[in-house]
């Protein structure tokens, strides 16, 4: 059975210091089907202010690490670069770190022309320059200590970034987004639509080999529209899937942890994808509001495939269902002590299903979690854990 721990440094504590794994043991360790001595945790949030700035990225992305004494450090780049890239015009949020990312003014996918003429970008190009610069300096730090992963993602997921509204924040102009839709695409683009996919596949591969000359342990690579709610399966076969299968095959021989976030609350089509070439699956698997029918459970997941599962944690409403550090407490304890059970005791890694609610900024917490062992060996059977969610501003009251 597990015990929690991450201790952020892979140097252990007190007279267990010599016996602790650090993150990159601990989840090379996972993916052998090897016992660990606590299981891996991980979580990531959006950084807005800071992720078009790498040298302020790489201190960020370090301290959050630390703060939170992951095991798993996931690049959480802005997330429409690829437009940035592309040509997209954006304005960028200047001073709101609950902002996911900005508000796109000039589109470079403004038409099914524009789409037909896109060629494929070198890694001269300043805003994969930007992302490979950040990528070698989080994996310079923690090279062989933590696993680092950037994210990326499938081409109609980028053009679904690039063309619609991430967020919607009241009071902000979104007019600009006249502009067809992955959904126009489909309908009455293909031909535009696949020329488009195949560009943004090769700038995937592209910047890919440029992280891993950079030393990245794997990727975060994201799809979108692998649920029902989005697309048919018809179109999800024609659009999607051969470009997901195609860069997890074209990795796998030169890294060792990938792992596939299946993007969505509901009617997933995890039956399309067990096959591919990713270490493990990560997704929301339970979301409030959406029914177990609806939902696809750990336990689904582990049914059909031995990949690891990096699940658990519900991403908003496990920190903001109450004001009491308490029964947050009691509630983390209950996710563990049930993912641990769905997954049937081994290649697991406790983490959410997305990004974590920029709220957190807003209630005061440091982001995200802070674990504290209490050292139980995994023969014992004992789940226990605890751990402590710290004030970042202790003026603000819960």
């Amino acid at each position: 059975m597990y015990s929690i721990l991450s201790n952020g440094n892979g140097r252990g504590m007190g007279r267990l210091e010599r016996t602790m794994m650090n993150g990159y043991q601990r989840i090379q360790a996972v993916l052998e089907g090897k016992e660990v001595d606590v299981t891996p945790i991980g979580g990531w949030q959006h950084n807005s202010l800071i992720d078009r700035d790498p040298e302020k990225m790489i201190a960020g992305t370090i301290r959050f690490t630390e703060e939170n004494n992951w095991d798993l450090v996931k690049i959480m780049s802005q997330p429409q670069y690829m437009g940035e890239a592309c040509g997209d015009v954006i304005e960028f949020p200047e001073n709101d770190p609950a902002r996911l990312c900005g508000i796109t003014k000039k589109f470079a996918f403004s038409s099914p022309e524009a789409l037909a003429a896109l060629e494929p970008l070198t890694l001269e190009n300043p805003v994969f320059a930007r992302e490979l610069r950040a990528a070698d300096g989080i994996v310079k730090h923690y090279k062989k200590e933590k696993v680092v992963i950037p994210t990326f993602f499938t081409p109609l997921s980028w053009l679904k970034l690039c063309t619609s509204p991430i967020e919607r924040v009241e009071g902000l102009d979104y007019s600009s987004y006249q502009v067809p839709t992955v959904s126009d695409y489909i309908e009455k683009y293909p031909n535009e639509l696949m020329h488009g996919l195949e560009v943004i596949h090769e700038n995937n591969l592209r910047l890919a080999k440029g992280m891993i000359e950079a030393g990245v342990d794997g990727f975060f690579y994201s799809t979108q529209y692998t649920t029902r709610e989005l697309i048919s399966e018809a179109d999800f076969q024609r659009f999607e899937k051969p470009f997901l299968m195609d860069f997890l095959e074209k990795v796998k021989g030169y890294t060792w942890f990938n792992v596939l976030h299946v993007h969505g609350i509901k009617n997933l089509m995890f039956d399309q994808i067990y096959q591919c070439e990713a270490q493990a699956f990560n997704w929301e698997d339970h979301v409030p509001g959406v029914s177990d029918e609806e939902r696809t459970s750990i336990s689904e997941v582990r049914s059909h495939t031995d990949k690891v599962i990096m699940a658990g944690i519900e991403r908003v409403s496990d920190f903001t269902f109450s004001s009491s550090l308490e029964e947050i407490e009691k509630r983390f304890k209950e996710r563990y002590q049930n993912a641990c059970a769905e997954v049937g005791g081994k290649n697991f890694i406790f983490t959410p299903g997305c990004a974590l609610t920029q709220n957190l900024l807003h209630r005061g917490f440091i982001h995200g979690i802070k674990y504290q062992h209490k050292f139980f060996p995994a023969k014992t059977g004992d789940n226990a854990m605890t751990f402590h969610m710290f004030q970042k501003n202790l003026g603000k009251a819960l």
